[in-house]
């Protein structure tokens, strides 16, 4: 890297180990970056994909979600992203489970969640089989594109639900993180849903994504043994969840 004063330096867990923490979330506002060393490993095929369920769920899905983050250390090779989205016009919201299984997938039934990683959905009667479902044994790069915002939110022309012709659409993004903990995840989908019986009606909503990410004590752990969380989550012992909002405000013409 390549200082204010053009100074070359190494930045890693033993030389510059402030400058190589701060790199994480800032790349070139500190320094310019020429060279990056990266720890490589084997990667084959992976198991996931997208799982939808009714809405009838949602509520049900809380306690498991809950459940995999606390033995995420226990189960290492599941992920998760819980996914809550409102699409104007939508009789209610939809209700996706964002599974990947990092661990070996010989044997394993595609279209059923491995055990004991997704034990917690996978065993809960009020949770049930999704309606639609994506589960697959792919690479990476096909589980990951098929990730991306649909094409219709990324160039908008007119709203379905109203038929204005739209000049600009406003983004919003939000996050929080907070503790692993049943009562306070009810809590937050109570705000969710009383904001979306709000301004579900309004001409200026047009859509709205929460996703709920488990962060376990054990990322906070191995990012410690590779030079420290710049999020700071290193201050926290227990287990978190970490809720981000995307939505879309419409501006019409």
């Amino acid at each position: 890297a390549v200082l204010g004063n053009g100074t070359v330096v190494q930045a890693n867990s033993e030389n510059n180990s402030d400058l190589w923490t701060a790199l994480k979330g800032s790349l070139n506002n500190l320094v310019l970056v020429t060279r990056f060393d990266i720890v490589a490993f084997k990667s084959g095929d992976l198991w996931g994909g997208v799982a939808t369920y009714p809405p009838s769920t949602a509520r049900a899905q809380l306690p498991a979600l809950v459940e995999f983050t606390d033995a995420v250390a226990e189960n290492p090779f599941g992920s998760l992203l819980f996914v809550w989205t409102y699409l104007k016009g939508a009789e209610d919201v939809a209700i996706q489970n964002l599974y990947e299984y990092t661990g070996d997938v010989e044997g394993l039934d595609p279209t059923k969640l491995p055990s004991p990683e997704f034990d917690a959905f996978s065993t809960d009667p009020a949770i049930g089989e999704p309606v639609a479902s994506t589960l697959r044994i792919d690479n990476l790069t096909s589980l990951t594109a098929e990730l991306d915002s649909p094409k219709e939110l990324r160039s908008v022309i007119v709203c379905p639900a109203c038929n204005h012709l739209l000049t600009n659409v406003s983004n919003l993004y939000a996050s929080i993180t907070f503790s692993n903990n049943l009562t306070v995840v009810n809590g937050v989908v109570d705000i969710l849903e009383e904001k979306l019986a709000k301004y579900r009606d309004e001409d200026f909503f047009a859509y709205a994504s929460v996703q709920f990410q488990p962060l376990p004590r054990v990322f906070t752990e191995n990012s410690l043994e590779r030079g420290g969380n710049v999020l700071g989550l290193d201050r926290y012992t227990d287990n978190n969840l970490c809720k981000s909002l995307h939505a879309l405000k419409l501006i019409f013409s």
